[in-house]
């Protein structure tokens, strides 16, 4: 069983088209969609302004620094109710120069990376776990961009998210409440839910075979 998160998602169902008999489940978890250029068609002004150059540029950077050169730059991030030792393990994460190489290479590649999966093997029919941030969560958030922009934008992600839910006939789609992007730290108990239910299916279709 694969869970995916975000582009871990994409990489999860690149695994499943590629190796159909080496998994049984698979959890995406706010996926990115093998679609999301269909998001690039929009027209929203202030989040386009936004584009990926400076973030892409920020990263070819920091992939050059040391761990000790990034402390400098990048302050400690704290995930309110993890205990200590998961919140340093993510510090270090952080601060390691290779997450930024690996984040540079997925953002320049993914449309290409997208059209491959597209035009390569089919999804196999196995279990499958669509669990989808709040669209109305995220719409409430004060980040200064504009409601109608926020709108127009997530309702396009949610349908992204469903379509992902139609590639197998045995699959779930779930929207987790009061959730964002990062639905592992807002409603770990809609994912850990997810997981079990998936897993009680492999059992019972393992008993079955």
């Amino acid at each position: 069983m694969l869970i995916g998160h975000s582009y871990g998602g994409l990489c999860a169902q690149h695994f499943a088209r590629s190796h159909p008999f080496m998994i049984n489940a698979l959890l995406l978890v706010d996926s990115t969609s093998v679609n999301l250029h269909r998001l690039d068609d929009l027209m929203l002004p202030v989040m386009d302004a936004e584009d990926d150059a400076a973030w892409l540029e920020t990263c070819r950077i920091y992939s050059g620094k040391t761990s000790e050169e990034l402390k400098d730059v990048i302050a400690p991030g704290c995930v309110l109710g993890l205990p200590t030792l998961l919140n340093e393990k993510l510090e270090d994460f952080q601060w390691n120069p290779l997450m930024y190489a690996a984040m540079y290479s997925e953002v320049t590649w993914w449309k290409e990376d997208a059209m491959i999966m597209k035009n390569g093997p089919g999804f196999p029919q196995i279990p499958l776990t669509v669990v989808a941030r709040d669209k109305e969560y995220v719409i409430r958030q004060e980040d200064g961009l504009p409601e109608w922009e926020k709108r127009i934008f997530e309702t396009l992600w949610e349908k992204l998210m469903y379509e992902q839910s139609e590639l197998t006939d045995d699959s779930r789609f779930i929207i987790a409440e009061e959730s964002g992007h990062a639905v592992h730290l807002d409603r770990p108990d809609v994912v850990v839910e997810a997981f079990h239910h998936l897993a009680e299916k492999v059992h019972l279709n393992e008993g079955a075979g």
